[in-house]
C-alpha cells in the first residue's frame, strides 16, 4: 500500500514482473492482484527486463480480472482501460480523478476495501 501525501489515503500497488515467453521469447509481465485490492484504484508498475528499475506506471481502477494476468504491453487490454503516468509526480492527481469518476469513496480507498 502506498501512503498518499495527505498521509491519510492509501493506494494499492502492484509491482509486475517481466519475463520472456519460453518459444517466441516475448517480453509479457506478470499480474498478481490480492483479491482484497481488485476493485480498488491500484498502481500497477511494469518492471524492467532486469528488474532493477520501471519500464512504465499505470492506475486502473477496478483491475477485476482474478488474481492471475499476463500483460502483453502497452497495447493490452486492461492496461488501456487504466491511464500510463509520464511521472510518479502524477499518482496523486491522476489516481484521485479515477477514484472520483468511478464513484469509489476516499474512505473506502484508505480501509483497503
Amino acid at each position: 500500500m502506498l501512503i498518499l501525501e495527505d498521509g491519510a489515503s492509501t493506494m494499492p500497488m502492484t509491482i509486475c514482473q517481466c519475463y520472456r515467453t519460453r518459444v517466441q521469447k516475448l517480453l509479457r509481465w506478470a499480474l498478481r492482484v490480492p483479491f482484497l485490492d481488485q476493485q480498488l484504484t491500484t498502481l500497477i508498475c511494469l518492471s524492467n527486463e532486469t528488474g532493477d528499475g520501471f519500464e512504465a506506471f499505470y492506475i486502473l481502477h477496478g483491475v477485476g480480472i482474478g488474481t492471475r494476468y499476463n500483460i502483453t504491453g502497452e497495447g493490452d487490454p486492461l492496461l488501456q482501460r487504466g491511464q500510463r503516468l509520464n511521472s510518479l509526480m502524477d499518482l496523486c492527481t491522476t489516481g484521485r480523478s479515477l477514484v472520483q469518476a468511478a464513484g469509489q469513496s476516499a474512505e473506502s480507498v484508505r480501509a483497503g476495501h
